[in-house]
C-alpha cells in the first residue's frame, strides 16, 4: 500500500477502491444467484441423478446387477401390488426374472438413455457446465 502525499493521490485511491467494490459487489450478486439456482428443487434432483448415474461406483458389473435386481423388483411390486391371485404372483415374478435380466445386461445403454430423459426433463442453463 502507497502512502497518499496529496489530494490528487487520495482521489485516485478513493475511485480505485470504488471500482473494486463495484466488482466486487457484482462477484457476489452472480455467486448469489448460482447458489439460489442451485437450491432449485429441479437442480437439486437433477444434480443428484447426474452424481448416481456417474458415480465411480456405477461403472461396474457390480452397479448393473444391483439395478437390475431393484429394477425387477420394483416391476413385480407394481405388477403384482397386494393382490392374492396366485396367477398374477407367478406372472410378477416372470416379470421380474425378466427384468432384472434385461436390465442388467443393457445398463450402460440404460444409463445414456437416463441421461438424455435427465436432460430433456431438467434442461440446462447455457451457463452451467457438465461435470462428467
Amino acid at each position: 500500500m502507497e502512502n497518499i502525499t496529496n489530494a490528487a493521490e487520495l482521489k485516485l485511491a478513493i475511485q480505485r477502491k470504488k471500482e473494486e467494490l463495484v466488482m466486487t459487489g457484482e462477484l457476489l450478486k452472480e455467486e448469489f444467484s448460482n447458489a439460489i439456482e442451485s437450491l432449485k428443487p429441479a437442480s437439486i434432483i437433477r444434480n443428484t441423478l447426474n452424481d448416481l448415474m456417474s458415480s465411480s461406483f456405477n461403472s461396474g458389473n457390480l452397479s448393473g446387477t444391483i439395478s437390475g435386481i431393484i429394477s425387477g423388483y420394483l416391476s413385480k411390486k407394481i405388477a403384482v401390488g397386494k393382490s392374492g391371485n396366485i396367477f398374477r404372483k407367478i406372472l410378477g415374478s416372470m416379470l421380474q426374472f425378466w427384468v432384472t435380466g434385461f436390465v442388467t445386461q443393457h445398463a450402460e445403454d440404460l444409463k445414456t438413455y437416463g441421461h438424455i430423459i435427465i436432460d430433456l426433463i431438467f434442461p440446462r442453463k447455457a451457463t452451467e457446465t457438465k461435470t462428467e
